[in-house]
């Protein structure tokens, strides 16, 4: 990576060939932002709302957003996910996940 870098910027400082078409068009750019806002916003929600409700809204966002599924549809999987990444973590491995500082499911004994 350092090796491609310093290529990179050697020919960019040598005046190399030059590429002037558009990098990235419109509509591939929001195809980036549809992707980059759902997940900064999932990175954001697990450290007040942890792991498992992140991912839950995280999945029902993708989903509803992205895929274009029912809003019960979305939920009902997401719930299943979520769930089951809680049990096999949680419980069968015992490998408690991040709860977030607000801790909602504090109520469940995790």
């Amino acid at each position: 990576m350092c090796l491609a870098s310093a290529v990179v910027t050697v020919r960019a400082l040598t005046g190399g060939r030059r590429d002037d078409s558009v990098f990235v068009s419109h509509a591939q750019l929001k195809l980036v932002f549809t992707v980059l806002l759902p997940s900064l916003a999932f990175v954001l929600g697990a450290q007040f709302l942890g792991l498992y409700v992140a991912s839950f809204l995280f999945i029902i966002a993708f989903m509803v957003w992205v895929g274009h599924y029912a809003w019960a549809r979305s939920i009902a999987i997401a719930l299943v996910v979520v769930a089951l990444a809680f049990l096999m973590f949680e419980v069968w491995f015992k490998v408690p996940l991040f709860k977030g500082t607000l801790n909602p499911l504090q109520f469940l004994g995790y």
